[in-house]
């Protein structure tokens, strides 16, 4: 469906913009701003080392290496790169926490849901 598809890219698109918005703001925080390119290189990268570490539960210790690594490769300072890895940690860990709040919020309905399903199954129209 072309209409999905273009969809899905927009949103991912959307998504790694917001990630290269995220180390540009941090990159200012710190004193150390980059310029817009090298935000996007350097996100695109990242989803790189993502993919690699996908056997690793949770990419834990790959993502946090893969952006000191490619920090070293940019030319870019240590300072820089150590609190963006912890500073996308957490914001991964408050999304994590944030999902499995509201399953465990709708986790009576999606019983009840699946209890509905079984029943229509066992007895069809």
């Amino acid at each position: 469906d072309r209409r999905r598809f273009l969809s899905s890219v927009t949103f991912y698109l959307l998504g790694w913009i917001a990630d290269s918005l995220e180390i540009l703001l941090v990159s200012r925080l710190l004193g150390m701003p980059l310029d817009w390119s090298q935000a996007l290189a350097f996100e695109a990268f990242i989803g790189v080392a993502k993919a690699l570490g996908v056997f690793a539960p949770a990419a834990l210790g790959v993502q946090e290496s893969g952006v000191i690594f490619l920090s070293y490769l940019f030319g870019f300072p240590p300072a820089l790169a150590v609190p963006y890895a912890i500073i996308r940690r957490a914001r991964d860990l408050t999304f994590a926490l944030i999902g499995g709040a509201l399953l465990y919020a709708e986790e009576p309905a999606l019983r009840g849901f699946a209890q509905r399903v079984a029943r229509e199954v066992e007895a069809p129209a």
